[in-house]
Formats: structure tokens, sequence, C-alpha cells
């Protein structure tokens, strides 16, 4: 729920490769903001990897890796110091979309997502995340945001591991939350794991691409 202190940080890396990291982090910004385009997405990119920097995490140094890593608040005030820096007015206006967007996790009403998150214990043999007392719009976001815990956390062993998505519905009828899934299928199977996925909608799974 809103009050709990484990909700996972998105840009978490715990001891994996901010390379990696930073690749699949476009993919999760798609759902956390609910689209970026193509003109936003070099934006968002490099203040997030500013907000990396400025927390003393860079690519080549890997003992960096171990450092706290940023949150979103800190991808936040990159985009507004870099918003302040530039002169082109188009390039004003899309930071300020994406200031907008961002800000609901920050500021506004989702800003309980906005933590570093105390670190979840996964060594036992079965593991229940409930998302009952989130509501039907930030049930999704929420989703996302455990999915890529588990994978960061997943991706440093090859053990054997299943995750099964209740609800899988609810993620999939969006396009860029069903790309996600996706992807993470992709990703979890290279170590080891397997996703199913449960829904009481047919047609939901029958349709999504």
């Amino acid at each position: 729920n809103r009050k709990s202190k484990t909700i996972p940080n998105v840009l978490n890396l715990m001891g994996s490769n901010l390379v990696d990291k930073l690749v699949a982090l476009p993919k999760v910004f798609d759902v956390l903001l609910d689209g970026v385009s193509d003109i936003q997405k070099p934006l968002l990119e490099k203040a997030v990897v500013e907000a990396y920097h400025r927390k003393g995490i860079s690519e080549d140094n890997e003992k960096s890796w171990k450092k706290r890593a940023p949150i979103l608040s800190d991808v936040l005030k990159e985009l507004q110091r870099a918003q302040k820096r530039t002169k082109n007015q188009s390039s004003i206006t899309e930071y300020e979309v994406l200031i907008s967007k961002l800000s609901r996790y920050t500021d506004g009403i989702f800003k309980f997502i906005n933590q570093s998150g105390k670190d979840i214990n996964l060594d036992a043999d079965f593991i229940v995340f409930e998302f009952r007392e989130m509501t039907e719009e930030i049930r999704p976001v929420m989703m996302l945001i455990l999915l890529e815990f588990v994978k960061t956390k997943f991706n440093l062993d090859t053990k054997k591991k299943m995750l099964i998505l209740d609800e899988a519905w609810r993620m999939l009828k969006n396009k860029n939350e069903a790309d996600y899934v996706e992807g993470f299928a992709r990703t979890f199977r290279k170590r080891n794991g397997s996703l199913i996925l449960v829904t009481q909608s047919v047609a939901e799974l029958k349709n999504s691409p």
C-alpha cells in the first residue's frame, strides 16, 4: 500500500550492471509516463544518466554500481536543470511535458513511489506481492516497478525461478505495458526464469500482439 517503506526504486542497481539498467529504463519510463515521444527520449535518457553521475555512479566504474542509486525526484531535478540551460523553445516545451508527467510520482498523489525502498528479501521459496489496496490507475505502474525489481534482482544469478503474474490483463491492455512484459519475459528466460501469465480475461491475451 501507499504507506509501505519497501516499494522498490526502479533506478536501483542492487549491484547489477549500470549499462544494462540504462538500456532497460526507457521501457520503464514509457509505462511510468504513459508514453515518451521520440523527441523526448534523448532528453529523458540524458537526465537519467546525469542523475546516476551526480550520485557518483558511472558506466565504466563497476565499484560505483554499489552506491545508493538516485530516485525519481533526482531525475526530475536533472530535467529541470536541463530545461533552464536550454535556449531552444521547442526543447523547453518538451522538458515541460516530461517534468509535468514525472512530478505525479515526486510531488503529486503518487509521490509515495518516490523512495529509495528498503531491500526486499527474496530468499524464501514462495513470495507473494499483493496489490489489492492499490487503485486501478496506479496498479499497473506498481506491477511494473515490481517486475523491474525482480528482473534486476534475479539477473544477478542463474538459479531456477518462476514468476506468476496474476491479473495479467491489466498490463496487457496497454501497449507500453505489454511491450515491457514481453521484454521482461525474454530477459527472464536468459536467467533461467519462467514467466506465467494468469488472467480471467482471455480476450486480453488473444488481442495482445
